[in-house]
């Protein structure tokens, strides 16, 4: 802390012109700070009749007493309440980090989940495909039959009734084949839903930081779950 008073303290005491000729040899008056952390204060403001608590808690730089000024030493209490707010952050990291460990291994959790529920709706449009096909050949046939009928035995009576048969299958083929591909659309959808909540964790997933992003992932998932039960 005791710097010679031969030591140049400002640019126009030094001599020369070369950073190595105006480099300071400290960053400032070094105070030890008993009972709490050492540090510096900036020479241009030692002995200048203020107490610098916040680098200087023991009074240290004020050894002239500028105006009857007198520092008192306060490292003891400083230095408790700032052990006390650095525990207290300390145990604010703790929880923090424990919590997104927690949030972590959840989105690594939904994103396999994810995962599995993209294979089984896919296997479900797979499905749905192969029924919609047989359902329009059925309907073709079906069509083609009832075509049959209508040129072969049109007014007689029992023709005109294999013929509404024909029609009404027809019509029941048709609808069938709506809803499949409905079921099908609906599958897709929820498919390509699924896959954007995937990629959206993929991307925004990060281990070491960007907690909001695996957030907004394993909200998004959440809600899906929650339609899907509903």
């Amino acid at each position: 802390a005791h710097i010679s008073r031969n030591s140049p303290l400002t640019v126009a005491d030094r001599p020369g012109n070369s950073d190595l000729d105006t480099a300071l040899a400290l960053p400032g008056f070094y105070c030890k700070n008993k009972g709490h952390r050492p540090s510096y204060v900036p020479f241009q403001r030692v002995n200048d009749g203020i107490c610098d608590y916040e680098e200087c808690c023991d009074g240290s730089d004020e050894w002239a007493r500028v105006g009857g000024i007198k520092c008192e030493d306060r490292c003891k209490e400083i230095g408790k309440q700032w052990r006390k707010q650095e525990e207290q952050n300390q145990k604010s990291m703790t929880a923090a980090l424990r919590k997104k460990k927690d949030l972590l291994v959840d989105a690594g959790r939904q994103q396999q989940e994810i995962k599995d529920h993209i294979a089984v709706l896919e296997a479900e449009v797979q499905g749905a495909e192969l029924k919609e096909r047989n359902l329009e050949a059925d309907l073709k046939l079906a069509q083609e039959q009832d075509s049959k009928v209508v040129r072969t035995g049109k007014g007689k009576g029992k023709v005109s009734a294999i013929s509404n048969l024909a029609k009404a299958r027809v019509d029941e083929l048709r609808n069938a084949l709506v809803d499949v591909r409905r079921q099908r659309d609906d599958a897709r959808e929820r498919v390509k839903e699924l896959e954007d909540i995937l990629a959206k964790v993929k991307v925004e997933y990060n281990p070491n930081f960007n907690d909001e992003g695996v957030k907004r992932a394993v909200r998004s998932y959440e809600d899906y779950a929650a339609r899907e039960q509903g």
